[in-house]
């Protein structure tokens, strides 16, 4: 969804995005996960390959994403 995009819409709009970056410790793009919900914060568990993120728009807040 581009910038255009969401400035077309109408209504209410969800707080948070749906999209993570990864990047490299140069600054170089990795990768980009799409989420199905839109979040605010996040926090990494390189361990165990989760992510637990907060969704302040659904009444379930904490979310769990597993990757690699």
């Amino acid at each position: 969804t581009s910038f255009k995009e969401i400035a077309r819409q109408s209504g209410r709009l969800p707080d948070g995005g749906k999209y993570i970056y990864v990047f490299s410790l140069k600054g170089e793009p990795l990768c980009k996960y799409v989420l199905d919900h839109y979040i605010y914060g996040i926090w990494v568990d390189e361990a165990t390959k989760t992510i637990i993120a907060t969704d302040v728009n659904n009444d379930e807040p904490i979310l769990k994403f597993n990757f690699g």
